[in-house]
């Protein structure tokens, strides 16, 4: 009894913890320096936000600081005089949930020249390779402005992702520079509707999903009935016979008319009738988005009320344990 009592109030515990993760994270920027507010320098002309790493793909720009930011100076300087380039940063985020949205934005990604394109990604398995084909990229602008929207949405498929800031340049006017500060990540408030724990009760789940195929029963054929014919029936008649007296008698017997006896005539059986197949009425008459909030919010409440429980069958019986 002991252990049973442990072991649900641990569960109930763990459960809370997973919920209490997951709400904690709303609102909340789970980026580390987001606002490139401490650089490291990791190699002679790289010199990035702390806990950032850079990625360069073509040429070799230079990354410093600047103070080109309206979020509050330092911002990442990615820069070159004379060379095309494809380069960025990203950063690794730990200690995730795995079916959770999260979205990126940015809010400085300036561009000193046009043609420069700068967008985010986020890797949902958390790989640093930019040009996996896991990385799901938002929009691009290659606008010569300061302010761009740029953000991006992904599901997290284990319990670290990855965000990108990609900065793409092919040609060159001499000194192009495009300048980056203000990375968010947050829980997607835009979460999809949790469909893996109710595929098991779908809507029509009731009715097989394929209609059965309706045999057709043969239509009897309706058998013409025989012609009724006249069957004569014949008495022999007597011959007159001679006899004694003086004049002989001759007696007749009249011959029975035929009479014609009709047959039964078969009625047809009428053909039976197809039943309709019943249309699928959803579930309880709820639609499956009101049924998952329903599902979720009962979960909440029952969760509650056996952390409520195991904390008073906890304080009851623990006076009996000593």
């Amino acid at each position: 009894m002991r252990r049973a009592l442990l072991a649900l109030t641990l569960c109930v515990i763990g459960l809370f913890a997973f919920y209490i993760l997951a709400y904690s994270q709303a609102g909340s920027n789970l980026l580390f320096n987001g606002g490139f507010d401490s650089f490291t320098s990791v190699t002679p002309n790289k010199l990035v936000p702390a806990g950032w790493w850079y990625f360069q793909l073509r040429g070799n720009p230079a990354f410093d600081q600047s103070p080109d930011t309206a979020f509050g100076a330092p911002s990442l300087r990615v820069w070159s005089d004379g060379e095309p380039f494809t380069a960025g940063i990203y950063q690794e985020v730990p200690n995730v949930i795995p079916g959770i949205a999260y979205r990126a934005a940015i809010g400085w990604a300036a561009s000193s020249v046009p043609g420069m394109e700068r967008k985010l990604g986020i890797d949902p398995f958390g790989g640093t390779d930019p040009l996996s084909p896991n990385v799901v990229w938002g929009p691009s602008c290659w606008d010569k402005t300061r302010m761009p929207d740029l953000s991006v949405s992904a599901m997290a498929q284990s319990t670290k992702i990855t965000v990108f800031v990609w900065v793409f340049h092919d040609q060159t006017f001499g000194a192009d520079q495009c300048f980056l500060d203000y990375v968010t990540l947050t829980v997607d408030p835009n979460q999809p509707q949790p469909t893996a724990a109710f595929t098991a009760v779908p809507a029509t789940a009731t009715f097989t999903p394929a209609p059965p195929t309706r045999t057709p029963t043969p239509v009897p054929t309706d058998t013409p009935s025989p012609t009724p014919s006249a069957t004569a029936t014949l008495t022999a008649t007597p011959t007159a016979s001679a006899t004694s007296t003086a004049s002989a008698t001759s007696t007749h017997t009249l011959m029975p008319t035929a009479t014609a006896t009709a047959s039964a005539t078969p009625t047809s059986t009428p053909s039976p009738t197809s039943t309709a197949t019943p249309t699928p009425t959803p579930l309880l008459g709820i639609s499956l988005d009101t049924a998952a909030d329903l599902f979720l919010g009962i979960g909440l409440v029952g969760f509650a009320g056996a952390a409520v429980l195991s904390i008073l069958l906890v304080a009851v019986i623990r006076p009996r344990w000593r």
